[in-house]
């Protein structure tokens, strides 16, 4: 019998962001968040009437979810060209500003 546990498989990345100057871990997106949230961005895109506050929302959920232990209000004290860094930072490995460091252990 072969058996693949995934409650060992490792839902981590080693992505690392800074705020306020505390390191949060940030952590893959699940299904399900992902499913949700791309139904969201897609209805808002569909609606054809810009929400820049329904827009802001929908990524302030988005990095909520993915740095689960930073507090929403940190994240909501940020600016939107940080938001936006972040949403990208979350997509991609090659984000500018993004910087290789050795780790602490």
């Amino acid at each position: 019998m072969k058996l693949l546990n995934l409650d060992q498989v490792s839902a981590t990345t080693d992505k690392v962001i800074v705020i306020g100057g505390v390191e949060y871990a940030i952590v893959p997106i699940s299904v399900g968040t992902f499913i949700k949230k791309t139904k969201e961005a897609e209805e808002y895109v569909k609606a054809g009437v810009q929400d820049p506050l329904r827009e802001v929302n929908i990524i302030l959920d988005l990095i909520s979810e993915c740095i689960p232990a930073a507090p929403r209000y940190a994240i909501e004290a940020l600016s939107l060209p940080q938001l936006q860094k972040i949403a990208e930072y979350i997509q991609r490995d090659d984000v500018d500003g993004a910087e290789d460091v050795e780790g602490n252990g």
